[in-house]
């Protein structure tokens, strides 16, 4: 399985959860198998200009070219050591605090790594396939298909109603009204999240909570499947990709 962007050619392979799943998915999404970026990332820009203003501090007054040759900064590897480099610059220097905020730099400084977090959160981007009129398609596997874990790619809950999980964590106690709905319809929304994908069980208290309303312990999460590549590949296509649809392909 892979998602191929329709611009430029490229491809990502993907490991699905389901064969059975994702073959039906592609086969419902049949002439709309086509899905459009619905955000872009502008902390990558922001932290450059944060980086070329310290660099330039550094390099100037101070002979130090601690954040030099910073590219790529849409890497995880360059994001790691750009991060190691701002907090071991600090260790055991005080005074660096100081001065920065004497020539009024301190915040630009300091923005360094909140941007450096937000690089990395920005990696979650939802794809559609619809504009005004929401596509969707029947859910003919029921709650076999949820989990908690987190995916690269997965299917966005767009259906009437909450979860059970998300009534559960809502504080919403009706378990079992009529807009109670566990991915009964599946949509044509799809998260890309160029993150670690993880394996998650269950919350105890949200077990304890199904238990208490008789209902069954219903997962949030319907993954579709994850990246084989590394992760500092996945995030080049998808920032040289960043304005094109992709498509899935079996």
């Amino acid at each position: 399985m892979k998602i191929v962007f329709d611009t430029t050619g490229d491809e990502l392979d993907f490991k699905e959860t389901s064969i059975e799943l994702v073959e039906y998915y592609v086969h419902q999404l049949s002439e709309l198998n086509h899905f459009k970026p619905s955000s872009n990332k502008n902390s990558i820009i922001k932290l450059k200009d944060c980086l070329s203003t310290i660099d330039n501090f550094f390099v100037s007054k101070l002979k130090d070219n601690t954040f030099s040759d910073y590219e790529d900064l849409h890497k995880q590897s360059v994001l790691n050591k750009l991060h190691h480099a701002w907090v071991t610059r600090q260790l055991g220097n005080h005074s660096l605090t100081k001065l920065l905020e004497q020539v009024h730099l301190l915040e630009d400084f300091r923005n360094i790594n909140s941007l450096i977090h937000d690089v990395e959160n920005e990696w979650n981007v939802v794809y559609r396939n619809f504009n005004k009129h929401i596509w969707q398609c029947n859910n003919i596997f029921g709650n076999k298909i949820l989990d908690f874990s987190k995916y690269n790619i997965s299917i966005v809950f767009n259906t009437l109603g909450r979860s059970s999980y998300n009534k559960w964590f809502h504080h919403d106690d009706n378990a079992t009204d009529k807009d109670t709905d566990n991915f009964s319809l599946l949509g044509g929304e799809i998260r890309i999240t160029l993150n670690r994908p993880y394996t998650l069980s269950p919350p105890a208290e949200y077990i304890r909570w199904c238990q208490d309303k008789q209902v069954e312990v219903v997962g949030d999460q319907l993954g579709l499947g994850n990246f084989t590549t590394d992760i500092d590949t996945q995030r080049e296509i998808f920032q040289r990709n960043e304005s094109n649809n992709i498509i899935l392909k079996i």
